[in-house]
């Protein structure tokens, strides 16, 4: 049976890259979708007609603006072996206080 990864590739290091993304993609279905969308249309637009289609246009913004720069950032990290250094970057980035 021919192996998918790559020569150089731990199989704990693929499995790493992996829970991380499983538990990312859990984190933001649960509070993009549910939590923040209903505290956005209660709280912050405090119920207006135009609350949700709002919500709804600013994330359809933000996956086009993933969509567009995210094979851009991956080719980068890629070929310049910065996998990581982003990762930390893009992590702090969300736990930093932005006072």
């Amino acid at each position: 049976m021919a192996r998918a990864l790559a020569p150089t590739v731990k199989l704990r290091e693929a499995w790493a890259w992996s829970m991380y993304d499983f538990a990312n993609s859990a984190y933001t279905t649960v509070v993009i979708t549910a939590v923040f969308s209903a505290y956005f249309v209660a709280v912050v637009s405090e119920k207006q007609a135009w609350s949700t289609f709002a919500w709804t246009a600013a994330l359809s913004v933000s996956y086009a603006a993933i969509l567009v720069t995210g094979p851009l950032v991956g080719a980068w990290a890629d070929a310049h072996a910065a996998k990581k250094v982003l990762l930390f970057i893009t992590a702090s980035s969300m736990v930093i206080p932005k006072n």
